[in-house]
């Protein structure tokens, strides 16, 4: 009797070590199949056998299959700044190397997200991103660099360049499926000679300029004032135009009856 319980206690301890086994197995592949996107991300499915899937999920809980991963990209608005040590060094038309400092922000479009994850290899984003958006920085700075010499990019035409770097990198982030909300830069460096020459350029500039807004002022005063006398030379023939006219009409109006009656009136004055 004994041996029979001993037996039967041990079918039942394996009865429920499987039914254990079991449920854990289910729990683990149903974690396998499930995956959170969380808000703000969107996800990129990757097949073990077939690669990058192109649809795109959105945020929320997904199932999938067992043979399948979800990787969630940030879609928001995003910052970068490349400064210091992580400027980006550009090479003028004129041969002179600059560093700037640059600041940026961007957001990952969902629609291209697939094709990024094919570029990155399954590495995460924000372990490659700095590298990323520097390239393409990079990249584009450089090609409107080499259009202007660094004259231009620090003093007569920086606000052009500026246009024109923010046009170049937009084109060039467009290529990774990012697009540009804004860009800055925040400061630009050469050495200290071409510093103390660009200096003296500025301040040459800046008094040229006030040169000519000076001689601007002058001559709208000069144009004021002829204005005025103009003003004044027509007020003037108006008026004596004026007074002509009416004195030609009272002459009209006086009748040899009226002049008689004028005149035995002043006589009238005189003795009384």
């Amino acid at each position: 009797m004994p041996v029979k319980s001993h037996k039967k206690r041990k079918k039942q301890w394996i009865g429920f070590a499987a039914v254990l086994v079991c449920y854990i197995l289910i729990v683990l592949l149903l974690g396998s199949c499930l995956s959170m996107v969380e808000a703000g991300h969107q996800g990129v499915v990757f097949n073990y056998f077939s690669g990058v899937q192109p649809q795109v999920l959105g945020d929320g809980l997904h199932l999938h299959w067992p043979w399948e991963s979800v990787t969630a990209y940030p879609v928001s608005t995003e910052m970068a700044t490349f400064a210091k040590g992580q400027a980006v060094s550009v090479v003028s038309k004129d041969g002179q190397r600059v560093q700037i400092d640059v600041f940026m922000s961007y957001h990952l479009q969902p629609a291209r997200l697939p094709g990024l994850m094919q570029r990155l290899h399954q590495e995460d984003w924000e372990d490659a991103r700095q590298q990323i958006l520097r390239g393409r920085l990079q990249a584009a700075m450089q090609t409107v660099a080499l259009r202007h010499s660094v004259v231009s990019l620090f003093a007569t035409q920086r606000e052009t360049v500026c246009r024109e770097i923010e046009a170049e990198v937009k084109r060039e982030l467009a290529k990774d499926g990012i697009g540009l909300e804004g860009l800055a830069l925040t400061d630009l460096r050469v050495d200290e000679r071409m510093r103390q020459r660009l200096q003296k350029l500025v301040e040459s500039d800046i008094e040229h300029q006030y040169i000519l807004r000076e001689t601007a002022n002058k001559e709208q005063l000069a144009r004021q004032r002829l204005n005025e006398a103009e003003t004044s030379r027509k007020v003037t023939l108006i008026e004596a135009q004026g007074e002509a006219e009416a004195n030609r009409l009272i002459s009209q109006s006086l009748t040899p009856e009226l002049m008689r009656y004028y005149q035995r009136e002043q006589v009238k004055s005189r003795t009384n």
